[in-house]
Protein backbone atom coordinates (compact mmCIF):
# COMPACT_ATOMS: atom_id res chain seq x y z
CA UNK A 1 0.00 0.00 0.00
CA UNK A 2 1.78 2.87 -1.41
CA UNK A 3 0.80 6.06 1.68
CA UNK A 4 1.13 9.97 1.01
CA UNK A 5 3.01 11.75 2.91
CA UNK A 6 -0.21 13.46 4.69
CA UNK A 7 -1.88 9.98 5.26
CA UNK A 8 1.48 8.81 7.09
CA UNK A 9 1.59 12.47 8.79
CA UNK A 10 -1.78 11.52 10.10
CA UNK A 11 -0.97 8.18 11.26
CA UNK A 12 2.28 8.99 12.83
CA UNK A 13 0.19 11.70 15.11
CA UNK A 14 -2.62 9.42 16.17
CA UNK A 15 0.24 6.97 16.90
CA UNK A 16 -2.22 4.38 14.89
CA UNK A 17 -0.19 0.62 15.76
CA UNK A 18 -1.81 -0.46 12.17
CA UNK A 19 0.39 1.13 10.23
CA UNK A 20 3.66 -0.19 12.61
CA UNK A 21 5.71 -1.94 10.27
CA UNK A 22 3.82 -0.30 6.93
CA UNK A 23 6.47 2.89 7.17
CA UNK A 24 8.85 4.51 9.64
CA UNK A 25 9.48 8.24 10.71
CA UNK A 26 12.70 9.35 11.26
CA UNK A 27 13.48 12.80 13.63
CA UNK A 28 16.24 14.80 11.78
CA UNK A 29 16.65 16.65 14.88
CA UNK A 30 17.52 13.14 17.24
CA UNK A 31 18.49 11.00 14.93
CA UNK A 32 16.12 8.50 15.79
CA UNK A 33 13.41 6.25 14.00
CA UNK A 34 10.05 5.19 15.16
CA UNK A 35 6.96 3.33 14.88
CA UNK A 36 4.18 5.28 14.07
CA UNK A 37 2.58 4.32 17.35
CA UNK A 38 5.50 5.39 19.42
CA UNK A 39 4.59 6.95 22.57
CA UNK A 40 7.55 9.49 22.69
CA UNK A 41 6.26 13.16 22.29
CA UNK A 42 5.77 14.25 18.12
CA UNK A 43 8.19 16.34 16.47
CA UNK A 44 7.82 19.55 14.29
CA UNK A 45 6.34 17.50 10.91
CA UNK A 46 9.49 19.71 9.38
CA UNK A 47 11.90 17.67 11.35
CA UNK A 48 10.26 14.05 9.85
CA UNK A 49 11.39 12.15 7.00
CA UNK A 50 9.50 8.58 6.08
CA UNK A 51 10.71 5.50 5.36
CA UNK A 52 9.40 2.12 3.98
CA UNK A 53 11.87 -0.03 5.97
CA UNK A 54 13.56 -0.02 9.07
CA UNK A 55 16.85 -0.38 7.13
CA UNK A 56 16.68 2.73 5.08
CA UNK A 57 16.40 4.50 7.98
CA UNK A 58 19.53 3.08 9.62
CA UNK A 59 21.09 3.68 6.14
CA UNK A 60 20.53 7.31 6.49
CA UNK A 61 22.29 7.05 9.89
CA UNK A 62 19.08 6.82 12.12
CA UNK A 63 19.20 4.93 14.94
CA UNK A 64 15.84 2.77 16.59
CA UNK A 65 13.87 4.47 19.60
CA UNK A 66 14.36 3.24 22.59
CA UNK A 67 10.94 3.74 23.73
CA UNK A 68 8.97 1.88 20.88
CA UNK A 69 12.10 -0.24 19.66
CA UNK A 70 10.99 -0.42 15.72
CA UNK A 71 13.07 -3.42 15.03
CA UNK A 72 11.10 -5.91 18.11
CA UNK A 73 12.99 -6.13 20.56
CA UNK A 74 11.23 -4.64 23.18
CA UNK A 75 10.18 -7.36 25.95
CA UNK A 76 13.34 -9.52 25.93
CA UNK A 77 15.92 -6.41 25.15
CA UNK A 78 14.11 -4.82 28.52
CA UNK A 79 13.98 -8.19 30.20
CA UNK A 80 17.93 -8.65 29.82
CA UNK A 81 18.73 -5.32 31.00
CA UNK A 82 16.92 -5.83 33.83
CA UNK A 83 18.85 -9.14 34.41
CA UNK A 84 21.85 -7.42 34.02
CA UNK A 85 21.13 -4.57 36.59
CA UNK A 86 20.71 -7.13 39.40
CA UNK A 87 23.09 -9.05 38.94
CA UNK A 88 25.27 -6.01 38.67
CA UNK A 89 23.89 -4.59 42.10
CA UNK A 90 24.38 -7.89 43.49
CA UNK A 91 27.63 -8.00 43.11
CA UNK A 92 28.53 -4.75 43.62
CA UNK A 93 25.49 -3.68 46.54
CA UNK A 94 28.50 -2.26 48.99
CA UNK A 95 29.53 0.48 46.09
CA UNK A 96 27.45 3.77 45.63
CA UNK A 97 25.57 2.69 42.46
CA UNK A 98 24.55 5.17 39.58
CA UNK A 99 21.07 4.13 38.36
CA UNK A 100 21.28 6.71 35.64
CA UNK A 101 24.71 6.05 33.87
CA UNK A 102 23.43 2.32 33.98
CA UNK A 103 20.42 3.00 31.88
CA UNK A 104 22.05 5.56 29.67
CA UNK A 105 24.79 2.72 28.70
CA UNK A 106 22.29 0.35 27.84
CA UNK A 107 20.86 3.06 26.23
CA UNK A 108 17.32 3.87 28.21
CA UNK A 109 16.46 6.45 30.35
CA UNK A 110 16.27 6.25 34.03
CA UNK A 111 12.68 6.51 33.91
CA UNK A 112 12.23 3.72 31.66
CA UNK A 113 14.69 1.61 32.99
CA UNK A 114 13.08 2.33 36.29
CA UNK A 115 9.68 1.17 34.96
CA UNK A 116 11.09 -1.89 33.18
CA UNK A 117 12.44 -2.63 36.83
CA UNK A 118 9.04 -2.44 38.74
CA UNK A 119 7.34 -4.15 36.22
CA UNK A 120 9.80 -7.16 36.59
CA UNK A 121 10.39 -6.99 40.05
CA UNK A 122 7.81 -5.32 41.67
CA UNK A 123 10.14 -2.87 43.46
CA UNK A 124 12.17 -0.36 42.07
CA UNK A 125 16.30 -0.85 41.42
CA UNK A 126 16.83 1.80 44.14
CA UNK A 127 14.74 -0.20 46.49
CA UNK A 128 16.31 -3.76 45.41
CA UNK A 129 19.18 -2.54 46.23
CA UNK A 130 18.27 -1.65 49.57
CA UNK A 131 16.79 -4.89 49.95
CA UNK A 132 20.10 -6.97 48.93
CA UNK A 133 21.99 -4.34 51.46
CA UNK A 134 19.73 -5.38 54.34
CA UNK A 135 20.20 -8.99 53.68
CA UNK A 136 23.39 -8.42 53.96
CA UNK A 137 23.53 -6.63 56.84
CA UNK A 138 21.07 -9.13 58.86
CA UNK A 139 23.65 -12.14 57.83
CA UNK A 140 26.52 -9.90 59.32
CA UNK A 141 24.65 -8.97 62.23
CA UNK A 142 24.31 -12.70 62.95
CA UNK A 143 27.40 -14.47 61.90
CA UNK A 144 29.89 -12.10 63.15
CA UNK A 145 30.78 -9.56 65.99
CA UNK A 146 31.72 -6.39 63.55
CA UNK A 147 30.24 -2.95 64.98
CA UNK A 148 27.05 -1.53 63.54
CA UNK A 149 28.73 1.05 62.51
CA UNK A 150 31.27 -0.71 61.00
CA UNK A 151 28.24 -3.08 58.73
CA UNK A 152 26.74 -0.29 57.64
CA UNK A 153 29.59 1.08 55.48
CA UNK A 154 30.54 -2.77 54.78
CA UNK A 155 26.91 -3.14 53.27
CA UNK A 156 27.36 0.13 51.11
CA UNK A 157 25.01 2.73 53.17
CA UNK A 158 26.53 5.92 53.29
CA UNK A 159 24.80 6.93 57.23
CA UNK A 160 23.91 5.10 60.23
CA UNK A 161 20.66 6.80 59.80
CA UNK A 162 19.87 5.86 56.69
CA UNK A 163 20.69 1.43 57.53
CA UNK A 164 18.66 1.87 60.33
CA UNK A 165 15.71 3.21 58.62
CA UNK A 166 15.59 0.82 55.74
CA UNK A 167 16.43 -2.51 58.70
CA UNK A 168 13.68 -1.38 60.32
CA UNK A 169 10.96 -0.96 57.64
CA UNK A 170 12.59 -4.29 56.13
CA UNK A 171 12.63 -6.79 59.85
CA UNK A 172 10.44 -4.44 61.86
CA UNK A 173 12.82 -4.33 64.28
CA UNK A 174 16.56 -2.09 64.72
CA UNK A 175 20.01 -3.75 64.26
CA UNK A 176 20.70 -3.95 67.58
CA UNK A 177 17.70 -6.14 68.82
CA UNK A 178 17.98 -8.13 65.43
CA UNK A 179 21.42 -9.30 66.65
CA UNK A 180 20.58 -9.48 70.16
CA UNK A 181 17.35 -11.74 69.39
CA UNK A 182 19.37 -15.75 69.26
CA UNK A 183 15.93 -17.42 67.84
CA UNK A 184 15.31 -14.41 65.15
CA UNK A 185 16.98 -15.41 61.64
CA UNK A 186 14.98 -13.13 59.75
CA UNK A 187 11.80 -11.47 60.08
CA UNK A 188 8.96 -10.39 57.68
CA UNK A 189 11.14 -12.15 54.86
Amino acid sequence: MQLTHAEMWQAFIKKDSKFDGVFYTAVKTTGIFCKPSCRARKPLEKNVIFYNSADEAKQDGFRPCKICEPEGKSAGHLEDIVVMLKVYVDRHYAKQINFLEFANQNGLSQNHLTRAFKKACNMTPKAYLAKVRIDHARVLLKETHEEILKITYDVGFLSISSFYKHFKMATGTSPKKFRECPERTSIHG
